[in-house]
């Protein structure tokens, strides 16, 4: 999975300029701004890395150095998507169920700056740590699959079922053919009961010689 972080510059122009270094251009990589504020992936800080430390634009490990002025990055919180991934794959369900799961928590600490951005719709690595605990206790305790849960009673249920109907149709099929059996030993034309049991004349034959 990506990894993003940011870093909040002195103002525009300067995260302007970071956008345009060629060092990221020509490899590919990219900056993104909104405002002053500048997301980038690790693998383009890791490029700022590799400039020498007396260049405006260099990351030393923890401070991007602009202009003579150290700027701190930060990772960038957990989006509910990139966690609904995380559980979807942890718990083998589809990405949508892990999102609904992951939102009902968010929900209840959107309120707590501390955990949650508003600004960015990302959980904070403390958020991040309630959510996670959370939804671990709560398929623990069977809280996310109530509705799931009755579908699969229900699908439980269908086998028993469909085993009951094959002994009813067997049986139900036994009673024709004992009937079948019976007229063909009648005056009753072949046609008429081949209609009566939706069968073929030749199948009606089939069956008074015990043939399948």
């Amino acid at each position: 999975m990506t990894t993003y972080l940011t870093a909040d510059l002195s103002d525009t122009d300067n995260a302007t300029w970071l956008a345009q270094l060629p060092e990221l251009h020509g490899n590919g990589h990219t900056v993104d701004i909104t405002g002053s504020r500048v997301t980038l992936t690790q693998a383009t800080l890791d490029v700022l890395a590799d400039l020498s430390d007396e260049r405006d634009g260099h990351y030393d490990g923890s401070l991007l150095w602009i202009d003579g002025t150290g700027y701190t990055v930060n990772p960038l919180g957990r989006s509910i998507l990139d966690l609904a991934q995380d559980v979807a794959a942890q718990r083998n369900i589809e990405t949508t169920a892990a999102a609904e799961v992951v939102t009902t928590y968010v929900d209840q600490i959107s309120d707590d700056t501390s955990m949650w951005c508003a600004e960015t719709s990302t959980l904070t690595e403390a958020g991040e740590r309630v959510v996670v605990t959370a939804i671990e206790i709560g398929y623990a305790n069977s809280l996310h699959s109530t509705a799931e849960d009755l579908m699969l009673d229900e699908l439980e249920q269908v086998p028993a079922k469909l085993r009951a109907l094959h002994v009813q149709e067997a049986q139900l099929i036994g009673e024709r053919d004992d009937l079948v059996r019976k007229l063909m030993k009648t005056s009753v034309a072949r046609p008429r009961i081949a209609e009566a049991a939706e069968l073929s004349v030749d199948r009606l034959y089939q069956i008074k010689d015990h043939r399948r």
